[in-house]
């Protein structure tokens, strides 16, 4: 897959700097389609730079909480591995 490396840079500092996004909210500031930011979230994903988080059903102690209420909307969020972002 032939990726724009500023677009990538880009989902990753927004990543970085939200802590968590989802793929909507990803597609709203970049502004591109929802299935392109999917794309390039999985390939970030395989390159062990992003990490899918997919619902808890802890809603009490969900950080979704403000978005989805309590109405387990099963949203997957995005976030930066635990170990520090490096560029090949």
């Amino acid at each position: 897959m032939s990726l724009n490396t500023s677009v990538i840079r880009d989902i990753v500092r927004i990543v970085g700097e939200k802590g968590f996004i989802s793929v909507e909210a990803l597609s709203r500031e970049t502004g591109l389609p929802p299935g392109a930011v999917e794309k390039i979230l999985a390939y970030l994903i395989k390159k062990g730079i992003l990490i899918e988080e997919k619902c808890s059903l802890k809603c009490q102690t969900c950080l979704l909480r403000p978005i989805c209420g309590e109405h387990n909307l099963g949203l997957k969020i995005y976030r930066l591995r635990e170990k520090e972002f490096k560029e090949s």
